[in-house]
């Protein structure tokens, strides 16, 4: 086996969108096949690499997905075979670490992690499933081709779902050979793999969303990032903020189509009519107000919350 891991900090510096050949490289190497990979170049003359194993760790922002990445690549392709790691807030506050971790305990756990890479080092040799983890495995098979999930109704997930199991099995070596010695896959390794994928994926929908989507969906999309960042907030204002990425008419647009999506809703405050974005359902016997930002220029807007 040839291995390789790259650790890339920024996508942009790694991947080219107009590098067809880098792109058709990185598919080419995502099953693992037991066979030589061959490329011969005029330049370089044949280059050749025995049973290649690619793994690739990067960074980057559905920003950066949304401008270089074309929507076609979504359905199949390269973007199938990533799993996306996305996250728009910090889990945890720790301005510094050494404070959390005292470095003793650190030095400890890392010896430690050295210590059992080693050992994982020596495994040799294909996994095998057992006998429950097959099982599982061909339930689990049927149950994906069978009900699709609602939120991945749309064809551009259907590249991902059709490579789901091969994310499952590789995730689950990864974790049969953090536990143990036996180049075995057991039916928990399977289970655990799954529901890691299952953490992931509506987090993952955000990423897809931001490749190919309409300019429509980008205003509204950058109405309720600033809603949410300011509570509340007159519709003047808001526009104000976003008019530099945003004519008139495409906010006002916007703003009708977040409320009659009951993104946003027409209320009052201190006496001024307003509409706020509340991150809840409005009550069950109250809908809202239709709006016209041009009726009410001072509208306020502050977020939904679930009840």
């Amino acid at each position: 086996m040839s291995p390789l891991t790259c650790a890339v900090p920024e996508l942009g510096t790694f991947l080219k969108m107009d590098d067809t050949g880098l792109i058709d490289v990185l598919v080419d190497m995502w099953d693992g096949q037991l066979s030589t990979w061959g490329h011969r170049t005029k330049s370089s003359g044949n280059v050749e690499i025995k049973n290649p194993w690619l793994n690739v760790l990067a960074c980057t922002t559905p920003s950066w997905l949304e401008e270089h990445f074309p929507s076609a690549m979504i359905g199949g392709g390269l973007t199938s075979r990533i799993m996306f790691i996305y996250g728009d807030k910090k889990r945890h506050l720790v301005p510094y670490p050494d404070a959390q971790t005292p470095e003793a305990d650190y030095n400890a756990y890392r010896a430690s992690l050295i210590e059992d890479l080693k050992r994982v080092a020596t495994l040799s040799g294909g996994y095998l499933l057992s006998a429950p983890a097959r099982r599982w495995g061909e339930d689990w098979y049927a149950r994906l081709w069978s009900t699709r999930p609602a939120d991945m109704a749309n064809d551009r997930y259907s590249g991902y779902l059709s490579r789901k199991q091969t994310h499952i099995h590789k995730l689950a070596i990864v974790l049969a050979a953090s536990q143990r010695d036996k180049l075995l896959i057991e039916e928990i390794d399977l289970i655990e793999a799954n529901k890691l994928l299952e953490t992931i994926e509506p987090d993952m929908i955000k990423v897809f969303e931001s490749v190919g989507v309409v300019d429509e969906s980008k205003h509204i999309a950058n109405i309720l990032a600033h809603v949410r960042a300011y509570t509340w907030i007159e519709g003047a204002v808001l526009f104000n903020l976003l008019r530099n990425t945003t004519t008139e008419r495409d906010f006002k647009n916007a703003l009708r189509i977040a409320v009659e999506q009951r993104l946003v809703e027409v209320t009052s405050r201190g006496g001024k009519k307003a509409s706020p974005f509340l991150w809840r359902r409005p009550p069950p016997n109250r809908r809202p107000q239709a709006h016209d930002p041009q009726q009410h220029p001072n509208d306020h807007l502050r977020p939904y919350h679930d009840r």
